[in-house]
């Protein structure tokens, strides 16, 4: 027996075909914009956060007398993390960089404790006053507490894939970034301004 090909099944096949392959694409470039809204920065405004009562951390002896001394650093860079080994549990650290861009110093600092001093270029220009100091930020801290504690009323909220913050967000807002990983606070950055009107 001869079987005769249905041509007809040939045509009906192509729509079908094209109306699948479109809607595949079309799918494809809903994720594409979705993905592309989800990343992009956002400006966040309008904010009147709840202060905290008191700051969450507290200086040690070492940087306490420093402040007592010089001031507040004018810029300063905390980062969280945890060290250990196969042989010893992981342990919280806190390392923090303060900068005396005036006086041409930098100081760094481990769970508070100076590990290292070193010479910056000295910058001779009057700055803004530092809005924000170290012990306003622990490990962990979410959003929301970040906000009560530094009273920041706008920022821009961005992801991050970088070597401080991998699949997370950091928010910009006056003098300050601030870094986010799974919900908790990663690293701050308070940055130096030279005033536009000097005295």
């Amino acid at each position: 027996m001869v079987k005769r090909y249905n041509r007809k099944a040939k045509f009906w096949i192509v729509p079908f075909v094209i109306c699948f392959v479109g809607c595949i694409s079309l799918s494809v470039l809903l994720l594409f914009l979705a993905n592309a809204v989800s990343t992009s920065p956002r400006m966040i405004s309008g904010l009147n956060p709840e202060p905290l009562p008191a700051d969450p951390y507290t200086l040690s002896s070492e940087q306490q007398a420093l402040v007592t001394q010089s001031g507040y650093p004018a810029g300063f860079l905390i980062l969280f993390y945890q060290s250990g080994s196969e042989n010893s549990p992981p342990q919280d650290v806190r390392l923090e960089i303060w900068s005396y861009f005036q006086a041409g110093l930098e100081i760094t600092f481990l769970n508070g404790v100076s590990i290292h001093e070193e010479t910056i270029e000295q910058n001779s220009s009057f700055m803004d006053p530092q809005p924000y100091h170290p012990e306003q930020f622990i490990a962990g801290m979410d959003i929301d507490s970040v906000l009560r504690s530094t009273g920041l009323k706008e920022y821009i909220q961005t992801t991050a894939d970088g070597e401080l913050v991998t699949d997370g967000k950091v928010l910009y807002g006056k003098q300050i970034a601030t870094g986010f990983q799974n919900g908790g606070l990663k690293y701050v950055e308070g940055f130096a301004l030279e005033s536009e009107d000097q005295p």
